[in-house]
């Protein structure tokens, strides 16, 4: 392609690299409202230690990088704690007496998928406890090791393209002169929800020590979800 002005061609290269999940990530939310302030509270904390005692259980048990790794739990904390209190209206526009809410959070992250389905199965037992979906993800370093894979099959992705369209407007000499816009995403599979949870055949009995507390629930069985790195980059050549 003769000619004494450059051939400019701005292309983007993608990249997909579809990854197990290797943590699970829920938000467990325990509410309660009414009237008796002190209700409120005592039912909100009720289950809450409940909670924390299953957490203890499944935490290291010492801060050795060999029971981290065996932990059933890769993190946990109580991210929240609130009380507050309204006068609601009725539909004729009266007030009505005084209502308090008392709210704690907690969020949690499981690395033993196994151990996910028999805290799911004790802790929606529990009274005022919400349970919203799970989100699959991949452990830090999965995702900083990853990148750089990323980045270079987005990157030859590009060139290729850009090949391609020197192959067919017969240009030569293609060189990159300027990286565009870099995007990353992660797609963590959508949640999955502990009620549609498969139970397992037959019943399994779990204890809390801390909680001196048993119950007799069927465990679910979780697969975890698919987790896909994605990088789109724009990059411009020029070619003669």
């Amino acid at each position: 392609m003769a000619s004494t002005v450059p051939f400019v061609l701005e292309v983007q290269g993608h990249a997909v690299i579809p990854l197990p999940a290797e943590r699970a990530h829920i938000n467990v939310h325990i509410a309660s409202s009414g009237p008796d302030k002190a209700k409120v509270s005592s039912e909100v904390l009720s289950s809450a230690r409940v909670i924390e005692a299953l957490l203890y259980d499944l935490s290291p048990e010492d801060e050795s990088a060999e029971a981290k790794a065996s932990a059933a739990l890769a993190h946990w904390s109580k991210t929240s704690l609130s009380a507050t209190s309204h006068r609601p209206y009725d539909n004729e526009g009266n007030q009505k007496d005084r209502e308090y809410t008392a709210r704690i959070n907690f969020d949690i992250r499981f690395q033993d998928f196994k151990a996910l389905g028999g805290f799911g199965a004790h802790i929606s037992a529990l009274p005022h406890v919400e349970l919203p979906n799970i989100e699959w993800k991949l452990k830090p370093v999965t995702e900083y090791n990853f990148r750089a894979q990323l980045r270079k099959k987005a990157a030859e992705d590009a060139f290729r393209k850009a090949q391609d369209y020197c192959e067919v407007f017969g240009c030569v000499n293609l060189q990159p002169v300027a990286l565009g816009a870099i995007d990353f995403d992660q797609d963590e599979g959508g949640g999955y929800s502990f009620g549609g949870a498969r139970g397992k055949s037959g019943r399994t009995r779990q204890t809390a020590r801390k909680a001196d507390m048993e119950v007799d629930e069927p465990a679910f069985e979780f697969t975890p979800q698919e987790v896909t790195m994605e990088m789109s980059v724009t990059v411009k050549f020029k070619a003669e």
